[in-house]
């Protein structure tokens, strides 16, 4: 990403194969905590080989990055964890929209009730052939779109208690720059590039040709272990999101509620004729208002929020708090940050 730090880039390598066993990364991002704008580092993978666990390399590494990022004058970190520990922000529940029905059954990511078939469910879980908005302006983002993106984006994130403060650079390499390369379908599979991660859609009003809205999602797949028919889940997780309807109507959360319904509702056909099998999400930014809309299900996992040397009072991830408590705004209000 633009700016990072390969100082930040930490890994332990075994003797005599010299073979990579421990490894984390940070990268320097601009992060908005209410009223205070911090330069801090987002710690965002850390894997360790899984003979060495019980070793205690994880301390060593933590330690290690931490006195890299204070070398170089940063002293606050935001990460995230499945685990609990003390004392998170904010925890975000994940939510799951399943798509290929059969296959997240065959590899147990999902299973029929006892009240119904794999082909009610099939039925009651499809998504339409067309996104909605393509009559109304819905294409692929292109580097000519970054501008109007930026703008959209500053202006809706602002309603949000931490969020990313992003540069044009940023915009482009988090939003753009993973789109692949060549034609769509050229990798082999319909609605993908040939090495495509990110998914970047806008909706360009036909008149005055502004960014009204936009959505991104990104590719995570996952190894299927042991399983004679699979051995890769294609999962897609949602990623940043916009529209000016909060611009237009500021308090008006019935027309927010349906215009990312349809919206979001979109990214599920994209994301469908791309071949994921589920797409993921979060209790987070504007999610809630439009997650059982879309019939995505709760799932087993949170994530908990965290802020390395820094103070300040919960904000709202899974359930909504009161405003003396931190919250006021709803549920998912108090984040603006994507990560996994």
């Amino acid at each position: 990403p633009p700016g990072f730090h390969k100082e930040w880039h930490i890994g332990i390598r075994g003797v005599p194969k010299n073979k990579l066993v421990a490894f984390i990364s940070g990268v320097p991002i601009k992060l908005k905590v209410r009223d205070h704008t911090l330069d801090v580092s987002e710690i965002n993978y850390l894997c360790i080989h899984k003979k060495l666990r019980s070793k205690r390399l994880t301390p060593v590494l933590i330690k290690e990055v931490t006195r890299q990022c204070h070398l170089l004058g940063v002293f606050q970190a935001i990460y995230t964890g499945g685990v609990l520990l003390p004392t998170p922000i904010s925890t975000c529940r994940y939510y799951h929209r399943t798509l290929n029905i059969p296959k997240l059954v065959d590899v147990n990511f999902t299973y029929v009730p006892r009240n119904s078939t794999l082909a009610k469910m099939k039925r009651d879980n499809a998504v339409r052939d067309t996104p909605s908005l393509a009559a109304h302006g819905l294409r692929e983002m292109e580097e000519r779109d970054l501008e109007g993106v930026e703008n959209l984006f500053n202006a809706y994130m602002k309603r949000f208690k931490m969020i990313p403060v992003f540069t044009r650079d940023e915009i482009r390499h988090n939003l753009y720059s993973g789109r692949g390369e060549g034609e769509v379908g050229g990798g082999g599979i319909p609605g993908r590039r040939a090495k495509q991660v990110v998914w970047s859609y806008v909706v360009e009003d036909p008149t005055t040709h502004q960014i009204t809205d936009f959505f991104s999602f990104y590719s995570l797949p996952s190894s299927v272990m042991k399983n004679p028919k699979h051995t890769l889940l294609e999962a897609a997780y949602m990623f940043y999101y916009a529209t000016d309807v909060v611009l237009t109507h500021p308090d008006d959360n019935d027309a927010l509620k349906k215009r990312l319904t349809v919206l979001i509702g979109d990214l599920l056909i994209v994301a469908n004729q791309a071949k994921f099998d589920v797409v993921n999400a979060m209790t987070l930014m504007d999610n809630p208002l439009v997650l059982k809309e879309l019939k995505f299900g709760p799932g087993d996992g949170f994530l908990n929020f965290y802020l390395y040397n820094w103070r300040t009072l919960p904000l709202e991830g899974n359930q909504a708090l009161s405003t003396p408590q931190g919250g006021g705004q709803g549920e998912g209000r108090g984040i603006g940050v994507v990560m996994l």
